[in-house]
């Protein structure tokens, strides 16, 4: 392993956070720019979103069932079983769902970004693609960049029903609760947190799932297009 100086580390650093900066005003910033490519849009939508589907199920789904699990043992010693549809709903919802989400997308498809873009910078056709007169950012960067924003809303929303589903399996079939009650005391927990703290529930579900969609693929976006053009396979 090569050692660096201090002084070059901290450069290299500051270098490449500029770098990471530029990259994502630029992919914003290609929204509002002509051409847009909804093609592109689309078909890395169909590619990161159905593709990811099945994962984020199972995920949700055993999430929501450990969940509620591990709480029915700590519930049951205190009388306090009917409460497995607050805590499973609370935890899903508002942390476990989006997190847990954005991780399973970022594993299944930010690999993939960096390695196809990167293959592209070796093989020299981002080269011949600015050539062309065409911007690579907006027909690689910015269709990826909103294809997961947008994707991982509503993987997120399918991993929380799902997630909900299995914390209602457990609670039915393993603990004998009644599946009305359960359902019903779910929802009664989400209109609560959303009617008494309004606010710092959509700031916290927001916050959420933006963390989620920054992690899912912009920082391996920028990892693949900064391979550098000498590299071989």
């Amino acid at each position: 392993m090569e050692l660096t100086s201090p002084t070059e580390f901290a450069l290299e650093t500051v270098a490449a956070v500029q770098e990471y900066s530029i990259l994502a005003a630029r992919a914003i910033g290609g929204l509002f720019r002509r051409p847009r490519y909804f093609a592109d849009i689309v078909y890395q939508a169909d590619l990161i979103g159905f593709g990811s589907l099945p994962i984020v199920v199972l995920t949700g789904l055993f999430t929501g069932a450990v969940l509620a699990l591990n709480s029915a043992h700590t519930l049951q010693r205190f009388g306090s079983l009917s409460l497995i549809g607050q805590l499973v709903s609370v935890g899903m919802v508002t942390e476990l769902g989006p997190v847990l989400t954005g991780l399973m997308v970022a594993g299944r498809n930010s690999s993939g970004m960096a390695s196809e873009l990167g293959s592209m910078v070796v093989t020299e056709q981002i080269d011949a693609m600015r050539a062309l007169g065409t911007d690579p950012m907006k027909k690689l960067v910015t269709p990826r960049v909103v294809a997961t924003i947008f994707m991982l809303f509503f993987l997120t929303i399918i991993s929380d029903l799902l997630g909900l589903i299995g914390g209602g399996i457990v609670s039915t079939i393993i603990f004998g609760m009644d599946s009305h009650q359960y359902w019903s005391s779910a929802w009664q927990a989400l209109v609560f947190q959303l009617k008494m703290y309004p606010l710092r529930s959509r700031e916290n579900k927001c916050s959420t799932e933006s963390r989620s969609a920054y992690l899912a693929g912009k920082p391996k976006l920028f990892l693949g297009l900064r391979v550098p053009a000498r590299a071989r396979f």
